[in-house]
């Protein structure tokens, strides 16, 4: 009952694994709310503003938010080597600093979207006029709260080198020792905002160069998968790239999603009707 009204509003399939993390969660709600049964959670769910509040303190519960400073990095490779070095050297042409925007769209504790504004700010070091606008959504309150706090315990040497955590973090002293936290040069960058994938309709997004949305889609059934590509295409500019997770893939929206690489598409600018 929980896990189809959790897929109705969410697209989010709920997998059996989860079960028992499910039932064991709901049923002690059930006696701090008092309410007597599994029936009574599903009406309370679905009234009103405590109805409201109560289903995104379910949401933080059973979504997944396993993430990384520079997590599949053969991401951020492609976009250093097709849209930021291109860009620079274009804007060294023209003489107008460089520009991009990107959209993080299930940006967990925020790992991505600083690794984005880090990415950009290194390919772009030498013009300090630069503008890197990064938008950064995501279904879980809990996990944006962590991101705009922008507080970490130090990244191992395996996702940011001791240069980049010294040139883009600042280091924690006294209770938070052995943590940093993003420069205020970077966070100024990113906006961060709770967006339901599954909505209708999507605010005012704007138009973007790259969308992230990495390990999402496999949460949702084929047909939730197409829709929300295809709303995600409209965000993107003409030959815009899209990025998804490694155990992802969109190959029935060739004649909309150019592949490119493994897991790397691109925005096509003619569609047969």
């Amino acid at each position: 009952m929980i896990r189809g009204l959790f897929e109705a509003r969410c697209g989010i399939m709920i997998r059996e694994s989860k079960r028992t993390v499910l039932e064991t969660r709901v049923a002690a709600r059930l006696t701090q709310l008092g309410l007597s049964g599994l029936q009574a959670y599903v009406r309370y769910l679905g009234h009103g503003e405590n109805g409201r509040r109560e289903f995104t303190w379910l949401t933080n519960q059973l979504t997944t938010n396993k993430t990384s400073f520079f997590r599949e990095s053969h991401h951020f490779d492609y976009l250093h080597e097709t849209l930021l070095l291109p860009r620079l050297e274009e804007a060294r042409r023209t003489k107008r600093p460089p520009r991009i925007r990107l959209w993080s769209a299930a940006c967990s504790t925020g790992q991505e979207p600083y690794s984005l504004a880090i990415r950009a700010l290194e390919s772009w070091r030498s013009e300090p006029a630069a503008s890197v606008r990064i938008l950064a959504t995501d279904l879980d309150t809990d996990v944006l709260a962590h991101a705009e706090a922008a507080v970490y315990n130090r990244p191992p040497e395996s996702e940011l080198d001791d240069r980049l955590v010294k040139k883009y973090f600042l280091k924690g002293v006294g209770e938070q020792a052995g943590k940093v936290r993003v420069r205020p040069e970077v966070r100024e960058r990113i906006r961060f905002a709770q967006l339901n994938l599954k909505s209708e309709p999507w605010p005012d997004l704007g138009i973007f160069d790259a969308v992230f949305c990495r390990n999402v889609l496999i949460y949702f059934s084929p047909e939730e998968q197409r829709r929300v590509a295809l709303r995600l295409r409209e965000h993107l500019k003409d030959g815009g790239l899209l990025m998804i997770g490694h155990s992802e893939n969109l190959l029935r929206l060739q004649d909309r999603l150019q592949p490119l690489r493994n897991t790397i598409y691109r925005r096509r600018s003619a569609v047969p009707e």
